[in-house]
C-alpha cells in the first residue's frame, strides 16, 4: 500500500509539467501510527500535503539542524539521510524555520529558538515555536529565552544564546560599539562565525545545554573580538555590551550557566521557530487578507499532530495560501492549536524517502536551515 501511495503521488507530480490537478487517494498509512494525506482541490487550485501522526505512536518527532550545526543550510533530503546512518528509519518529514539566506552573511541561522534532541542550538529572536516538551506534550505559542551566570558570589542575567541581533533585512550584522550595547551574550562551539566583540573563553564540564539546566565551567582567559569559538565541545565565550563589557571581562575560575525558557518548567525534547499562531482553542487568531504562498504549517489536537504543506506560485497546479486560509485548513483538518513554519521555496513534504510536494524553486528542494522528521 505504501508503495501504491508513492507510485500515484509521483505520477501525480509528473502531471504538474502540463499544469493539470489530480486527486489521490487519501489516508495512506506510511507507519505505525503514521499516515499521509494528499489532497487536490481545483477550486484553488490547491495541492496539499497532510501528514497525520497519532501522539500515543511510537515514532519520534524531531528538529534535524542542517549539518548538526549552526553556519549553512541542507536539504530535507541530506537530513534524512544523516539520520539513517544512525539506523533510524525517517518515515516522514518538512522543512523547518525561517533563517538568513544566502545574502547574509549569517546564512542559514535560524531565527526562532531551536531544539535539536534535547540540545539547544540558538535561543533566536522573539519568534514563537512550535516545541514539544520532554513528556512528548505539543505546544505553539512564544519561547521567552532567560539564563544566569553565577561566578564569585555574583549573578548576571542574558539573555541570547548564540545569536547576536542580526536583521534579516540586511546582509550583515552592523557591528555596533561594545560600549553603546547592553546585554550579555553567550556564544557555544556550535557557532561558526566570527564574534565582533570582547569576551572571555570558558571551559564546560558538561555540554549537551539542554533546556532548563544548570552547567559549571571555568574561565581559561580572554576572547579578543574578531576571533571564533572553538570547536571543543565544552567550548564557551561569554561577551558583554555596554555596561555588562568590565563585569564579563573580570570573570575568573569556576562559573555556573542556568537557563531555560519562562513558558515551561520542562526540558524541551524539540522546538523550531515559528512565523505566527494560527489557531488557538479552535479559534482562527489571524486576519483575512495578505498574500498567497507556498506554505508549510504545523497543527495538533489531543489526538493527533498534523504536518500540513500546501503548494504554489505554480499557475495550474497550486496558487498558494493566505495565513488566513492556513487556519481555515487546519481547523478542517481537526486541529485546535496551529502555527505557520517558513513556506515560499522551502516549503518540502517527504514521504518514505521521496518528496512528494512540488516546491516552487526551479531547482526543486531548498536548503533549509533545518527541518521535522518524524522516525521509528
Amino acid at each position: 500500500m505504501r508503495k501504491g501511495f508513492l507510485t500515484l503521488l509521483s505520477a501525480a507530480l509528473v502531471l504538474l509539467c502540463a499544469c493539470h490537478s489530480v486527486r489521490q487517494p487519501e489516508g495512506e498509512a506510511i507507519g505505525k501510527g503514521v499516515s499521509c494525506t494528499a489532497i487536490s482541490r481545483p477550486e484553488g487550485p490547491w495541492e496539499i500535503r497532510v501528514i497525520r501522526i497519532d501522539r500515543g505512536a511510537e515514532v519520534s518527532i524531531d528538529m534535524v539542524m542542517a549539518h548538526d550545526t549552526l553556519p549553512g543550510r541542507e536539504r530535507v533530503s541530506g537530513a534524512v539521510a544523516r539520520i539513517e546512518k544512525q539506523n533510524r528509519r525517517v518515515i516522514a518529514g518538512v522543512n523547518g524555520d525561517f533563517y538568513f539566506m544566502g545574502n547574509h552573511e549569517k546564512e542559514g541561522l535560524p531565527l526562532g529558538p531551536s531544539v535539536s534532541f534535547g540540545r539547544l542550538f540558538t535561543s533566536g529572536r522573539t519568534h514563537g515555536a512550535f516545541y514539544i516538551d520532554c513528556r512528548g506534550v505539543p505546544h505553539t505559542g512564544s519561547l521567552t529565552f532567560r539564563g544566569t551566570i553565577e561566578n564569585d558570589g555574583q549573578t548576571f542575567p542574558f539573555e541570547v544564546f548564540n545569536w547576536e541581533g542580526s536583521n534579516a533585512k540586511d546582509k550583515k550584522y552592523v557591528v555596533p560599539d561594545q560600549k553603546q550595547g547592553s546585554g550579555i551574550l553567550v556564544f557555544s562551539n556550535l557557532w561558526g562565525w566570527k564574534i565582533p566583540f570582547r569576551g572571555v573563553r570558558v571551559r564546560m564540564q558538561e555540554a549537551s545545554f539542554e533546556t532548563d539546566g544548570s552547567y559549571t565551567g571555568e574561565v581559561t582567559g580572554p576572547f579578543a573580538a574578531g576571533e571564533t569559538v572553538s570547536k571543543d565541545p565544552g567550548s564557551l565565550v561569554i561577551v558583554g555590551l555596554g555596561d555588562t563589557e568590565e563585569a564579563v571581562n573580570r570573570l575568573k575560575g569556576k562559573v555556573r550557566l542556568s537557563f531555560g525558557f519562562v513558558e515551561t518548567v520542562r526540558k524541551l525534547k524539540m522546538a523550531v521557530g515559528s512565523w505566527q499562531v494560527l489557531l488557538k482553542d479552535g479559534k482562527i487568531v489571524v486576519n483575512p487578507g495578505g498574500p498567497r504562498h507556498p506554505r508549510t504549517m504545523i497543527g495538533f489536537n489531543d489526538r493527533e499532530i498534523l504536518l500540513v504543506t500546501v503548494d504554489g506560485r505554480r499557475k495550474g497546479w497550486s496558487k498558494g495560501m493566505t495565513s488566513h486560509e492556513q487556519a481555515e485548513l487546519l481547523r478542517e483538518l481537526g486541529c485546535t492549536e496551529g502555527c505557520n513554519i517558513d513556506g515560499g521555496g522551502s516549503t518540502t513534504a517527504w514521504v518514505l524517502g521521496k518528496c512528494v510536494n512540488c516546491p516552487s524553486d526551479p531547482s526543486g528542494m531548498r536548503p533549509n536551515a533545518n527541518c521535522i522528521l518524524v522516525t521509528e
